[in-house]
């Protein structure tokens, strides 16, 4: 085990010092050689290397362990391993309630040159739709940008809490401000503002074009810089307590959250929301506790500087749904906000 019982997600292949070792499954371990689980232990590039030969380097903060590449972090605690962290925030009634509400999702980011991982989807570019569906648009305000798609049949569904279609494409759109200088905000306080985001479900099988944004009065949309996605399994804690019942413990659920969420950007599918402002849940819910239960996480996308996403000041964008509507592929009942810094 890598520094203390270092867990890998799957298909991950390290190096540390000359040895080599693969994880053995979703969520399983990483051996290295007796010795080398010092706290910043150097694991050369692997699955998780840069093309370039840039070292990673494993490590415990504050008992939580992460292995950062390059710029990016990503979280590689098994449940057993945030639980156990978690004891350092929460007492031990409030930390087996806690337990019972971690969701298993999947954060999305750049698949790296060369890497045999899956490609789940694609960040900017043009979006892949049938000729004869109208583009998404805001009456009145104009037509929306695309973020980003998503195909069903690449992701881990079977792995993550949201039962996404086993086939099919996801595609998602916002009104991100081209058109107005970001003056309408599109967000869950004003109802009004929701037909400025869209989520289209395109079916396995159905004839798909690439289609660029309409010019509206002269002025068209800018599509964002393309990146293909791959998907990294991980655990999801909650940033609040929708039951009620450990209001008073508010403060440490948001800390784990945001502690065992990994660092930027924050894109994943299922799971909780990470906010950046109020619990998104509840912002989506108009702060119903019971209501904000109902209300899963479909996907978050992160402002993100390589594919010329910014979001505001920095912000984040969620797409959420409610399971009855994700059954019946109602993806046009889904709710969106966005928050910034």
């Amino acid at each position: 085990m890598l520094a203390g019982g270092v867990e890998a997600s799957v298909g991950v292949e390290v190096a540390v010092g000359d040895e080599r070792a693969k994880s053995q499954d979703s969520f399983g371990s990483v051996e290295a050689p007796a010795g080398s689980g010092a706290v910043h232990s150097e694991v050369m590039s692997g699955a998780f290397g840069d093309p370039g030969g840039k070292p990673a380097s494993v490590g415990l903060f504050a008992g939580r362990a992460r292995l950062t590449v390059a710029a990016a972090t990503f979280c590689v605690m098994t449940m057993d391993e945030c639980v156990e962290a978690a004891r350092d925030y929460l007492p031990a009634d409030a930390l087996e309630h806690w337990t019972g509400l971690l969701r298993r999702s999947c954060r999305l980011r750049p698949l790296r040159p060369g890497e045999t991982a899956a490609a789940v989807g694609r960040l900017g570019g043009n979006p892949r739709m049938p000729q004869d569906t109208a583009w998404p648009e805001w009456p009145g305000h104009g037509p929306l940008t695309f973020i980003a798609s998503l195909d069903c049949a690449a992701l881990p569904t079977d792995d993550i809490d949201l039962a996404l279609p086993a086939t099919g494409t996801l595609l998602f759109f916002y009104f991100d401000g081209q058109l107005d200088d970001g003056y309408e905000v599109v967000t869950a306080f004003d109802e009004e503002t929701q037909p400025g985001a869209r989520v289209l479900y395109v079916p396995e099988g159905v004839p798909v074009v690439e289609r660029a944004a309409p010019v509206t009065e002269g002025t068209g949309i800018r599509p964002h810089a393309e990146q293909v996605l791959a998907a990294d399994l991980f655990v999801s804690a909650p940033a609040y307590d929708a039951s009620g019942d450990y209001l008073e413990h508010e403060e440490a659920f948001s800390a784990l959250a945001h502690d065992l969420g990994g660092d930027y950007p924050h894109h994943r599918v299922g799971g909780y929301a990470l906010p950046m402002q109020h619990t998104v849940e509840l912002e989506v819910a108009h702060d119903d506790h019971a209501q904000a239960r109902e209300w899963l996480l479909l996907a978050q996308i992160d402002s993100d500087e390589d594919a010329a996403m910014v979001w505001g000041d920095g912000g984040r964008l969620f797409w959420l749904i409610r399971p009855q509507d994700l059954a019946e592929l109602r993806f046009d009942r889904a709710r969106f906000t966005s928050q910034q810094c």
